[in-house]
Formats: C-alpha cells, structure tokens, sequence
C-alpha cells in the first residue's frame, strides 16, 4: 500500500501521461513544443510555485528577521539569478556543468526519504539525483544533445555529459545496493524507496526527456515539497494553495507576454529556450536556499 500521496500523485500522473502519450503519439512524439505547451499549466502550478514561498522560509527559518534583511535577501535573491543568467551567456557550459551539479545535489537532497546517518545520506543524495540526470541523457542522448544546443550547449560537451552519466548512473546502481542493505530490517521503508525509485527510473525510460522530466518535477518535486511546506508552515492545503498564488501569478502574467509577442508557429525554438535558462537562473538560489535550510533541520 502507497502511503506518500506525493507517490500516488506521481503514480497516477505517470499512468495518465502514458495514455496520452500513446493517444496523441503524433502530437507529442519529438516536438519538444507541443511537449512545452502540455506541461504548461503544471510547470506553473505546482512546478514553479514550490518555490514562491522563499521569502517565507528564510523567514520561518531565522535568515530574514527585519525588513531591512528583507530588502537585503531580496537583492541577493535577484541578483544572483541575474549574474548567473550574464555568466551563461558569457560561459554556457561551464555554468550548465555548475547548474547540473546543484541540480543532482538539489533533487537528491530534496528528494530524501530515508533518515540515514549523515555520513551514509549523501548516498541517497547523490544516488537519486543521479538517476535524473543520468538515465534521460543516456537513453534519449540524441534527444537530450538537441535539447542541450538549444541552452548553447556543443556536441562535444554533450558526449562529454553523457560519458559522466554513464559513470553516475553505474555508482547509483551500486549505492542503491548499499542502501537497501542498510535499511534491510525496514521492510516498509524499504519498499517504499524501492518503488519511487522504480517509478523514477520507468518514469525517464518510457517517456522523451522534457516529458519525463516535468512529470518528475511536477508531480514528485514539486508535489512533495509543497507538503513539506503546509507541514512546516502548519496550515490547510488551501491556505498554502493562497499563499503561493501572488508569486506564481506574476511568473504566469511573465509567461503568457511572452506567448503573446512570440509567433510560436514561425520563431525557433530558442526563444523559449532563452525562457528556459531565465527560469534556471532564477532556481539556482531556490536550490541555494532550500539545502541551506534543510541543513539546519527546515523542511525535513
């Protein structure tokens, strides 16, 4: 029995997004577009809303205490996104590679079900947020390649990633091993972990990358830490739902001017993928945030 309803969600969301996918197969087959435009709804909500509630939890958690450290959270907050948008487009790969390694640790850290021992967690860290990264990239790499020009990414990078993944995904397999051996005499925890890593990897076999990927995000990711969210914050789903709608709204108003001045019939696809790497940016002090308040004992 499915106890996590993050699990569930991302259960049923998986077996929803099969269906489609073999409906409407020659929608969505390759054309990274119509993939966009289908997850665009959930990219938003809860994709992107799981991280609106920022200001909050540096609040909660002691790092805003004063509106002038408001002020000053909120300037570092933009500026960093803003610098590490300049610096990508001055040094694309190299920022992709530092975005790639703070998003294993981030999904691996966030991700993070089991109560191990400090020196023993980064096992599950890295091994989940591996799987991410890894199995897309080496199952789908002409798709992932194409994706990755799009970010200014080269080929010869992209073989580079690939390799890398093979190395990941192969240390994952093992400390997996190593993890269901440690919590052996578990069996409910264990079986619980089994089965999201299995829904995981099925989920970034079967379906093309973007498509994998904002199932994971959306309906696991997201899903998960908003509960943790209505957990630490001690309020109904619907207060956090509230709660989430200034910030989530803006990014949404953001979203549709630029579908209303973009022809998505006739422009590239590289104007939604400059979109893309805005909306990184912008995640990396997100990441920043949520593994700095997940160290001190925040959003367990």
């Amino acid at each position: 029995m499915i106890k996590n309803i993050e699990i569930k969600i991302f259960l049923i969301s998986i077996i929803i997004m099969t269906g489609i996918s073999l409906i409407f197969e020659n929608i969505f087959y390759k054309n990274f577009q119509n993939q966009f435009l289908l997850f665009l709804i959930p990219l938003i909500w809860p994709g992107l809303a799981h991280g609106s509630l920022d200001i909050q939890i540096a609040q909660r958690a002691k790092i805003i205490t004063n509106n002038r450290e408001l002020s000053v959270f909120l300037c570092l907050y933009i500026f960093l996104a803003f610098i590490f948008f300049l610096f990508w487009q001055r040094y694309p790969e190299f920022s992709f590679a530092i975005f790639l390694l703070l998003s294993i640790y981030h999904f691996g850290e966030s991700d993070s079900t089991l109560a191990l021992k400090k020196n023993l967690s980064f096992l599950e860290i890295f091994a989940r947020g591996s799987l991410i990264i890894g199995i897309p990239t080496i199952i789908y790499f002409n798709d992932v390649s194409t994706i990755f020009k799009y970010l200014n990414i080269s080929e010869n990078f992209s073989e580079i990633i690939y390799f890398l993944s093979i190395i990941m995904i192969s240390l994952s397999i093992f400390l997996i091993l190593i993890i269901i051996r440690k919590i052996t005499n578990f069996k409910n925890i264990k079986n619980s972990f089994l089965f999201e890593i299995f829904l995981i990897t099925f989920c970034f076999i079967y379906f093309e990358p973007l498509i994998a990927f904002s199932i994971y995000f959306c309906f696991l990711h997201s899903i998960r830490h908003l509960l943790r969210e209505q957990k630490y914050f001690r309020i109904t789903f619907a207060e956090l739902f509230y709660k989430t709608i200034p910030i989530t709204l803006l990014t949404f108003i953001f979203l549709i001017s630029i579908f209303i001045f973009l022809d998505l019939n006739t422009i590239d696809f590289k104007y939604l993928s400059l979109t893309f790497i805005s909306l990184s940016c912008l995640t990396v002090p997100h990441m920043i945030l949520v593994n700095r308040v997940k160290k001190i004992n925040v959003l367990k």
